[in-house]
């Protein structure tokens, strides 16, 4: 059976409803990959934030300074 058969197939069920499957399926892919790419920039601003923190605390301490305002520890 080819795809054209099953898109008439389905659009006369109801007219339209292969357009809105599609549709549907092609936002839900484009919303999921939306946010997996933020997770990932959330990701790299933790480690950002983490290593300015690091070179902070590294920078202290060969200075000589113990109460670096970046670290909490």
């Amino acid at each position: 059976m080819c795809i054209s058969t099953q898109v008439e197939e389905v659009n006369a069920a109801e007219p339209g409803l292969m357009q809105d499957a599609e549709r549907f399926f092609v936002l839900t892919q484009t919303d999921n990959l939306w946010k997996e790419h933020l997770q990932a920039i959330k990701f790299l601003q933790q480690v950002s934030a983490r290593s300015k923190c690091l070179y902070c605390v590294l920078i202290c301490l060969h200075v000589g300074v113990f109460t670096c305002s970046c670290y909490a520890g």
